[in-house]
């Protein structure tokens, strides 16, 4: 994906606008968390779970913590959204100091194929070295414990199981996706260059998954899933990467 304009030139302008749209991205995140506390719309959400899945035979503090499962990526999802709107907004406020971005060509459906299947492989082999090097050095990459109790015996009848592939397998790469990269990555690289965009949607995307001893891991896909998107132009692309590294993960916590 082409660089659409030149964006600031000085080290400290990037870093200001680097900032600033970070700040633009943490309040269409907020926005995305409000939506959940409209009256009703959790109440909606369970329910609507319980119907498709059914009730998860557990303690009612580990029911609400499987339930909740849903509502970060669609809290994302709606956040995208937002942060679409809002960058819109700014965009047109700026028009006069900045010329409106060219969009970039999509690569072709065959050079797409073969970027999705060339960074599926880095996806996977990546993480998988990353965590045999942080186990050599003592600091062993651990998946988070609600997921690993979930997938412990590998039924997928039981509801909190169907509940934990629904999320990771559709509501996560989407939304993921559609905010971290198609709006945070793009809109930084746009502006501030592709170093910035990289390591800031890298970087908070590992942080948003909240996994301390998983973030080496979050970081490097982080990186792939953007790579994904930058060499395609296409976010479909790289919520086809995303997918299919967390059904392979999936795949391997439940055998």
């Amino acid at each position: 994906m082409a660089s659409e304009h030149q964006g600031p030139k000085s080290l400290a302008q990037r870093a200001s606008v680097t900032t600033a749209e970070i700040l633009m991205a943490a309040a269409a995140f907020f926005a995305g968390l409000l939506v959940l506390t409209i009256p009703g719309v959790q109440g909606a959400i369970f329910w609507l779970e319980q119907a498709v899945f059914g009730r998860p035979e557990l303690s009612p503090d580990k029911v609400r913590q499987i339930q909740s499962m849903v509502l970060t990526p669609l809290a994302t999802l709606f956040a995208a959204g937002f942060y679409r709107w809002l960058g819109r907004n700014v965009d047109m406020a700026a028009m006069p100091a900045m010329p409106m971005p060219i969009r970039p060509i999509p690569a072709g459906f065959f050079a797409t194929i073969g970027w999705v299947v060339a960074h599926l492989l880095l996806a996977v082999l990546g993480s998988f070295a990353l965590a045999l090097l942080m186990q050599a050095l003592g600091a062993p990459v651990v998946e988070q414990t609600l997921v690993l109790e979930i997938t412990r015996d590998g039924d997928l009848r039981r509801p909190e199981l169907a509940i934990l592939c629904f999320s990771a397998l559709a509501l996560a790469p989407l939304a993921e996706e559609l905010f971290f990269r198609q709006q945070l990555f793009g809109r930084i690289r746009r502006n501030s260059g592709p170093i910035a965009a990289y390591l800031a949607s890298a970087i908070l995307f590992a942080a948003f998954h909240n996994n301390l001893q998983g973030l080496v891991v979050y970081v490097w896909l982080g990186l792939v899933f953007a790579s994904t998107y930058a060499r395609t132009g296409r976010i479909s692309a790289a919520i086809v990467v995303h997918f299919a590294n967390n059904a392979f993960t999936l795949t391997a916590l439940v055998s």
